[in-house]
């Protein structure tokens, strides 16, 4: 029932990102001239997949159109060896058009073929065109993998043989339609608004979480065995796997990289985050470089904006918010102390400024008398925050405004927080034990490894 010479119809879960659009409208408009005609032609417009990410939810339209902006071209095609079908891809046509083959097959209630009926109706009598090569993509949000959790439904896919399979009342045409327009322009939400307190967590609920089955079964998946790493790189593995499963992340800020598994960790979650890593890579033993690390959160599926900052650590964070966006804020931090410690206090105070108003701040220091002098300087800056100290007493933890206070706990408690054994290898050989037996010849490996970090560590 639109007013507007086309139609295109696109479902709740796509957005076109503004170049896309403008380039559309510029070939519908006349000025761009094209080999066909638009009014007699269904045209299709491919979509392209975004890895699902729960923060996309809190995002802006800018943000997202950023986000498509930096990722559109390496993004997949849907269903991109399957053309005339019209799977995978949006319809768009004329009023006239739609009019004539009277829209979607109204039968249908359920998730899909939609797009392929219509497109093989109108193709019995109207030739298709794919407008890809105008630079006109849709954006197709990933589902999350516990969409069976809803009870979806398909629809059958049949293949049409009525062209108009509904009556003339199709489109709500036996209603009588009021003309709606907007006064106002729409407004966007504010993303760094305080999370309301229904959204916090209580410090019980927190250890509750920590020691779940649903942060071991994620901490220890299949595959993703670490025999060389220390305790201190366990309890942050821990800490993130938490993180990944209980909070949301925007914007995540590394200051020095030990190692690929922080990033992976985070990435499979959060794979439309921004990333900062500010890391001179000098000096280093391992051959983690830029472009290694940028490789394999790729491989992983990260979809979002990486940055990295070289040269002088002490000075990266001033450099960061000197150069980018104000607004900038971090959801997630992990800072190796020894990186900043000649500017410790300044970084910290401005680390502590630009993370977001409900996040967390993992600090990983071999000296706890720094950690210490970090919290009595900003102890009016960290009075709204909750801190841990793990038990190898290397990790800290800082929860800022993300915690209710419980009745029997003092504000600002700097306490032990009980990870439980790690790592914990129950967990591990539960995790890895039929990946083990289907392939058998591995095991003399995994057992060689394993005897190896023990001597190691002897």
């Amino acid at each position: 029932r639109a007013n507007s010479k086309f139609v295109m119809y696109l479902t709740s879960d796509m957005t076109l990102s503004k170049y896309s659009l403008k380039n559309l409208l510029d070939v519908l408009m006349g000025n761009l001239e094209v080999p066909f005609d638009f009014n007699n032609q269904i045209s299709l417009i491919p979509t392209k997949s975004l890895s699902y990410d729960p923060t996309l939810k809190d995002m802006d339209l800018n943000d997202i159109d950023n986000l498509i902006f930096k990722n559109e071209p390496e993004l997949k095609i849907v269903c991109k060896d399957l053309p005339g079908s019209g799977l995978g891809t949006i319809p768009l046509m004329s009023k006239l058009m739609w009019l004539k083959f009277r829209g979607y097959n109204e039968e249908w209630i359920h998730y899909g073929w939609h797009e392929e009926d219509i497109t093989l109706r109108v193709t019995q009598k109207y030739p298709w065109n794919n407008l890809s090569f105008l630079g006109v993509h849709a954006i197709d949000v990933q589902e999350p993998l516990s969409n069976i959790d809803i009870n979806q439904i398909e629809n059958k896919h049949k293949t049409p043989f009525n062209l108009i399979p509904n009556n003339e009342n199709w489109g709500l045409g036996n209603y009588k339609l009021d003309k709606i327009s907007l006064d106002k322009p729409l407004v966007l939400g504010n993303k760094k608004k305080l999370k309301s307190d229904k959204n916090k967590i209580n410090i019980s609920d927190f250890h509750d979480q920590i020691k779940s089955k649903t942060n071991l079964s994620n901490l220890y998946k299949p595959g993703r065995i670490n025999f060389d790493k220390k305790t201190e790189d366990w309890e942050v593995y821990t800490l993130l796997s938490w993180f990944c499963m209980n909070q949301k992340c925007g914007s995540f800020l590394q200051i020095g990289i030990k190692d690929y598994q922080n990033s992976i960790i985070i990435t499979e979650k959060f794979p439309c985050s921004s990333f900062f890593i500010i890391e001179s890579w000098r000096g280093k033993k391992n051959n983690i470089k830029p472009h290694l690390l940028s490789d394999t959160l790729r491989r992983n599926g990260y979809r979002g904006h990486l940055r990295f900052l070289t040269g002088d650590e002490n000075t990266g964070l001033k450099r960061l918010h000197s150069n980018l966006d104000k607004n900038l804020y971090f959801d997630l931090s992990i800072i190796q102390i020894d990186l900043i410690r000649e500017k410790l206090l300044e970084n910290f105070e401005y680390l502590f400024n630009y993370s977001s108003n409900s996040s967390v701040i993992i600090l990983i220091d071999n000296r706890l008398s720094d950690i210490s002098k970090i919290l009595e300087h900003n102890r009016n800056l960290i009075k709204s925050s909750q801190i841990f100290l793990t038990k190898s007493g290397l990790v800290t933890i800082i929860f800022k405004n993300l915690i209710l206070d419980d009745l029997d706990y003092n504000k600002n408690h700097h306490g032990d927080l009980d990870l439980g054994p790690i790592p914990n290898w129950m967990w591990i050989i539960k995790s890895n034990y039929k990946r083990i037996l289907k392939s058998p010849y591995n095991y003399p490996i995994y057992i060689y490894k394993f005897l190896l970090s023990i001597f190691n560590k002897k």
